[in-house]
């Protein structure tokens, strides 16, 4: 139930906030109504409905219409559904641990925890609490969550989880090759063989990824911000996920801040383009007959 300091709504308000909240977190998009964002309604029940939509968008569409013609037993069989879950669980302990710790009471542990960690794999950007109070350690998960992103084929943006995932698989079976160097493996991957193309465009567009942050991160350090701000602006523009803490908070609403943003505007037109239909922009060969 909302406290008494929940702002009181005519019904025409209340259905235009719903719509605004529910395509944005349905799209992924975190765009709000309000400068507070889900906070600004201090609902738990809000809180929780705009959580469920932004679950739904992180998900891949594709897998929703298998889900429907074979039953349910193909989303929980999916391996990069299930990855998804094991992330999402892993991280969410984590961080109600890291905010346990720092003396937060349970039930804002879990409550803002698991808020925060399935709107930054996800990509939405919307936020109840202040992630500026965090514990450093909850910080540091949260940017590797901005990195990761959701499922392929979702609205989410970043690298995606089917990239990590295959990426754990492949360090695995190097691993695996230099303890038994003689052996004959192959790669498993959803059910199928991956084939040398696949594993070096994923571990070619990893590398571009991390290339575009890094040279991101430089140029936001360039206009005077801060290592944990430059870090967190550049990977929150890139994977296009809509919030950010320190100078990244609110720095490219800074109406002087021309150039850091379009260091963001940038970053995120990268991003959303998945950094290779962005690049080969810039390659002559691209305008030749």
């Amino acid at each position: 139930m909302p406290s008494s300091s929940s702002p009181c709504l005519s019904w025409e308000s209340a259905t235009w906030e719903a719509y605004v909240h529910a395509v944005a977190g349905v799209a992924t998009g975190g765009f709000s109504s309000r400068s507070a964002s889900i906070g600004a309604f201090d609902s738990h029940a809000v809180t929780f409905v705009a959580m469920a939509a932004m679950f739904l968008g992180a998900v891949s569409f594709p897998l929703y219409f298998r889900s429907v013609r074979h039953g349910l037993r193909v989303l929980l069989r999916h391996h990069e559904f299930r990855f998804f879950l094991s992330v999402i669980g892993a991280a969410f302990l984590a961080i109600a641990v890291f905010l346990l710790v720092s003396g937060r009471p349970w039930d804002f542990a879990l409550r803002e925890g698991l808020f925060l960690v399935v709107s930054t794999i996800a990509t939405c950007g919307f936020n109840s609490a202040d992630p500026n109070l965090f514990p450093e350690g909850a910080k540091l998960i949260l940017i590797f969550l901005m990195f990761t992103g959701a499922m392929v084929g979702s609205t989410t943006g970043a690298i995606k989880l089917s990239r990590i995932e295959l990426l754990l698989k492949l360090t695995f079976y190097e691993v695996t090759r230099l303890l038994h160097p003689r052996a004959v493996s192959v790669v498993k991957f959803g059910g199928g063989i991956l084939t040398e193309q696949t594993m070096r465009r994923v571990i070619v567009f990893f590398f571009a990824y991390l290339t575009v942050f890094i040279g991101g991160a430089l140029a936001l350090s360039f206009f005077g911000w801060d290592l944990e701000s430059s870090i967190v602006g550049s990977a929150a523009t890139l994977g296009g996920v809509g919030y950010g803490w320190g100078t990244a908070g609110a720095g490219f609403a800074d109406g002087d801040a021309l150039g850091i943003r379009m260091v963001g505007n940038v970053l995120m037109w990268m991003g959303r383009l998945e950094i290779f239909t962005a690049l080969i922009l810039f390659v002559p060969a691209t305008y030749r007959d």
